[in-house]
């Protein structure tokens, strides 16, 4: 019965994420095509409701390391070859610091070439990292932050 409620939740959660997707394609290489979903752009600022998030006794810490601004959005990766064992598709949840040029995942999906697929969503707090030059994330950071 778990099973089926699992792919009950799984099948919403995608259905949810389809219908209200608006992908434009911004990036492509000869291996792969990196979309930005517009609708699923977010303008955030911090509030106390972020202490949720933090873990047990260190929500002082988390909220000195969240950016006072920042930009929530969802990415899809395709790739046009993919090995058998290779993602060929990538859905990932980022958000991403402009002023600071940092970024941080919180939720990824990966669906393979053979049918299967995997889901993280990273519940905990992810510490950003730099994003770093020339990699997708550059890419997306420039995308999003020149909007503001």
């Amino acid at each position: 019965m778990k099973k089926y409620f699992l792919i009950f939740v799984l099948l919403c959660f995608f259905a949810d994420m389809a219908m209200a997707s608006e992908w434009e394609l911004f990036a492509e290489n000869n291996d792969q095509q990196y979309y930005v979903d517009k609708k699923s752009i977010e303008y955030c600022e911090v509030t106390c409701a972020w202490c949720i998030r933090c873990p047990l006794g260190t929500a002082e810490r988390c909220m000195r390391d969240l950016p006072k601004h920042f930009i929530r959005v969802w990415t899809r990766k395709l790739s046009k070859h993919p090995e058998k064992f290779q993602a060929r598709e990538e859905l990932d949840f980022q958000e991403y610091a402009c002023e600071k040029g940092m970024s941080r995942m919180l939720h990824a999906t990966r669906i393979y070439a053979d049918g299967t697929s995997d889901s993280v969503n990273l519940n905990v707090v992810v510490k950003w990292e730099a994003v770093t030059s020339d990699t997708m994330r550059e890419l997306v950071h420039a995308y999003l932050c020149k909007k503001i």
